[in-house]
């Protein structure tokens, strides 16, 4: 698994995963929600927002399957 972390002036937090992070994140923030609503929202916003980025390296080429 690969994880970069990129933080902004403003606060802002980019995390770029790897295929097998992102499903390992995703499926605990799911998990996660089904016992507490207040992980809902993050759920939903993550699950939307798993996206490559169009001038990436080839080690973030595609989008998890």
């Amino acid at each position: 698994m690969r994880v970069s972390i990129e933080t902004g002036n403003d606060g802002s937090v980019v995390m770029y995963l790897d295929c097998d992070a992102a499903r390992a994140v995703l499926t605990s923030v799911v998990f996660a929600s089904r016992f507490s609503e207040r992980f809902d929202p993050l759920a939903q916003a993550m699950k939307g927002g798993l996206h490559t980025d169009s001038q990436s390296s080839t080690e973030r080429r595609s989008l998890c399957q």
